[in-house]
This record gives C-alpha cells, structure tokens and sequence, in this order.
C-alpha cells in the first residue's frame, strides 16, 4: 500500500501517517528498553549501567544511520511526488551503494574505538566490562540495524508506514524471547542482550526485504537500474550525509555528558540511563512526526505545491505540542510503576540503592518534562527543512548543540553537580531550536513566493 500526501488535508494526512509511525516507534524502543528491565533485574544494576554506557557511545552510530537514511528517503519522496517512478528506483540503488559504504567504515570504526572512548568516559571499573562487551557486539551487528532502516524507510517514502510496523511487532516480540533466553538460561548477561537485539533486527530486515522485492517491484532496481547514477549518488550524499552527522556530531556532546555522568559513580550512571530510556519513549512521538513531516513536505516539494508545505508546519504544531501534554501526564502520573520495571527484584537491588537510583533518574525528567515542547518542535521543524533539500542550517544547529553540551560537562556540572549536567541536553535544545525556526521562516518565505526547482530537477528522470 502506498499513500499520496500531495492531495487531502494536511493535519489528518499527517496524523495518520504518522500514528502508525509512533506505534513502530514505541516497539523498536523495546528492543533496547526490554535489554535494560532483563539485564536490571536478572543481572544488576552495574549491568544496567554499563548499557547506559554503551547506549551514548552508540548513539553516534544510530544518529548516522537514522539520519543518513532518512536523507536518502527525502529523494526517494520527492521522486514519488514528482510521479518519476525510474527515478525512485535509481535513488533506491544508490541508498543501498551508500549504505554498504556506510556499514564497512562504522563496523570496523566502532570495533577499533570502542575501548579508548569507553577509558575517555572514564567508565567505572565496576561497569567498563559490561559496556565494552554490549558496545562491540552492538557494533559487529550495525549491519542489521542499517539494513532495517533503510528498508523501512525506502516503504515509508512511499507512504507505506504500516508494513514495518507489522514486522517490529513481531520482532520486538522475538527480542523479548531471545533476552530471556540468553540472559536466564545460558546466563549470557549483558553480551545476551546484545546478541537477542542483533538477532531480531536481523529477522526485522531480511523481512522487510522479501517484501519490497516481491510486493514492490516498482521500488526495487532492476538489473540495468543498478549502474552508479552520480547525480542521484550525489543528491543523496548532500542530503544524508549532514542529517547523518549532524546526529553523530550531537552524539558526541552526549558522550561528554555522559562522562560528566561517570563521574558521580554507578548509581548516578544507572539512574541518568533509566531517564534517558524514559526520555527515548517520549522521543518516539516526535521522530515519528518528524518522519511523517519529511515524507508529506518530500512529496509535495516534488510536486512543487509549496502551499502545503506551510499548511503542513502548523499541523505538526498542533500535533506536536497535543502528545507533549499526552505524554507528560503519563510520565508524571505513572512515574512509580516506570521506575519499578527497571527494580522488580528486591533482593537484586538493595533499597538504598534503588532509592539513589530514583532520586537520580527523576531529577533530570523533573527538568527535561516541561522542556518537551521546545524539544518537539526543534526535531519536527529540522526535519521539514530538510526534506525541502536544505540540509546547511539543521546541519549547523549539531554544532550548537555540541558546544552547550560541552558547556553543561566541563562547566555546569563543576558548577552545579548532577544537577548541573542534567541542565545541559536542555540547553543544547533551545540553541538548536532558535537556529531552526529562524532558518524555517526564512526559508519558508523563500520558497512560497518563488517557483524554486526542486532538489532533482523536473526534466531529470
């Protein structure tokens, strides 16, 4: 099933789209949500922390590979908008050259890097061992995360969001089996929960891959269509590449905040990772709006109905600031029973301990909670500019971002302490927002009183 967005009402077009999105959002989130509650409560809290560890080390990969890809379904939008159906299939063929690319240079980077970024951080002794074995195996497994999402996304620019979902339902579900497995019965620990996430992801893709070749042949390249194509080689380059680093560069701003997180000890670091996996559920509704913002913007740009496009931004207002209030309340009014999935096992996780670990994990949501909004619209409104084809701005505001995170590690957190540091992701927010909205008004004044061409020019195929 594919989905026009160049025709119907934007806010309904969008929500629908998007719902679907927020719905696989939430399930991929298990994949890492369903390790941490395994290995918390069947293994420990040194455990738990050395994911949270290894989780900002990776979030580096995860932000090229999102971004990246997403990049390169921005053009495969734009052609399917523009109705140029050879064109989408070149711009297929081009992802997955780019992609190989991409999972030969981070495999072998990650696998070299991740000891001496893990002695950077200055990883407690008591947690290092746990995070290096995740972090490597994680790494030596980025071929299955790519594949997946690049899968999706080559669906999702075509306005097919539902697929992907049916398969994270069920590979979510193997996840889940695969941690118990590994963890409770061959006692494989953090390493178990490593190798149930590859393997899923893994099933995930190969899934998502049978289906485009034999439901979606007009996406899928054929045997002439695979020839190295520069213009679209370089379209995709110029879009993916700064939504990929832009990630990457925001990645490391988070690794300095997590070695000021190092810094008060494990419990710190165990509490700082459940509010960031607390945190990445919330982030669920705003990267599903923003993936339904860059398909609807990517569609009606190729189809040159630039009106949309600012129709479109005030839908996702709407939108955006209604599952920040949604989410809130559940965040506060089920805050209890969050934090007791991550301490089922009393005789795992002494009291004290557990108190700290609370009290840690709810300072920093405490903050971040009323600050969703600003978050929210920073993400949406990047990702709109982005699938207009104008990557400079969103790819400048990482830098902002990385330099006040940088200011929350070396200088709030001596200033402040944990509370310091918990600061700091929220001041990288607002940096980076007042950068976007700027470069959206004037970008969108730009473009809606002018016939601009399109990122691929009309008379390319």
């Amino acid at each position: 099933m594919v989905k026009d967005m160049t025709k119907g009402p934007p806010l309904k077009l969008i929500l629908n789209f998007m719902l679907p999105l927020l719905l696989g959002n939430l399930i991929q989130q298990l994949y890492y949500l369903i390790d941490s509650v395994f290995v918390s409560v069947f293994v420990g809290p040194q455990s738990l922390a050395g994911l949270g560890v290894s989780s900002s080390i990776f979030f580096v990969v995860l932000g090229i590979v999102y971004g990246g890809c997403g990049g390169f379904g921005i053009i495969m939008a734009q052609k399917f908008g523009a109705k140029r159906k050879k064109g989408i299939k070149f711009a297929v063929a081009a992802s997955l050259h780019l992609c190989v690319i991409f999972t030969i240079a981070i495999t072998i980077a990650g696998l070299i890097l991740t000891k001496p970024l893990l002695v950077f951080t200055k990883t407690p002794e008591s947690v290092f061992n746990h995070a290096y074995i995740y972090t490597i195996i994680t790494f030596a497994g980025t071929f299955s995360e790519i594949a997946y999402v690049l899968f999706a996304v080559i669906l999702k620019s075509v306005g097919n969001n539902k697929t992907p979902l049916l398969f994270l339902v069920f590979c979510s579900v193997l996840d889940g089996i695969l941690d118990y497995i590994m963890i409770c019965i061959f006692n494989l620990s953090t390493a178990g929960a490593a190798l149930a996430t590859v393997i899923a992801q893994t099933v995930s893709a190969i899934l998502c891959l049978i289906l485009i070749i034999k439901k979606y042949k007009f996406l899928w390249p054929k045997k002439n269509e695979w020839k190295f194509k520069k213009h679209y080689f370089l379209a995709e380059l110029k879009i993916g590449s700064p939504m990929g680093l832009q990630f990457a560069i925001t990645g490391i701003g988070i690794i300095f905040v997590q070695k000021a997180i190092d810094s008060f000890g494990e419990n710190a670091i165990a509490g700082f990772t459940i509010a960031m996996k607390i945190e990445d559920l919330v982030l669920t509704a705003f990267f599903a709006l923003a993936t339904a913002i860059a398909t609807f913007v990517g569609q009606n740009f190729g189809a040159r109905k630039y009106h949309r496009i600012k129709e479109g931004a005030k839908a996702i207002v709407i939108i955006g600031l209604s599952f920040c209030f949604l989410f809130s309340l559940i965040v506060i009014v089920f805050w209890d029973q969050i934090i007791n999935l991550f301490a089922a096992n009393k005789n795992t996780i002494p009291e004290a301990v557990k108190f700290e670990i609370n009290n840690k994990a709810k300072q920093y949501i405490n903050i971040a909670i009323f600050n969703f909004p600003i978050l929210c619209l920073l993400i949406c409104f990047r990702s709109l500019i982005q699938a207009m084809g104008k990557s400079l701005i969103p790819f400048l505001t990482s830098f902002a971002e990385l330099l006040m995170r940088l200011i929350g590690a070396l200088v709030l957190a001596k200033l402040f302490g944990y509370v310091g540091v918990c600061w700091s992701p929220i001041t990288a927010w607002y940096a980076a927002f007042i950068m976007v909205m700027a470069s959206y008004f004037y970008t969108a004044r730009k473009i809606l009183k002018s016939n601009n061409k399109n990122t691929i020019e009309p008379n390319e195929i």
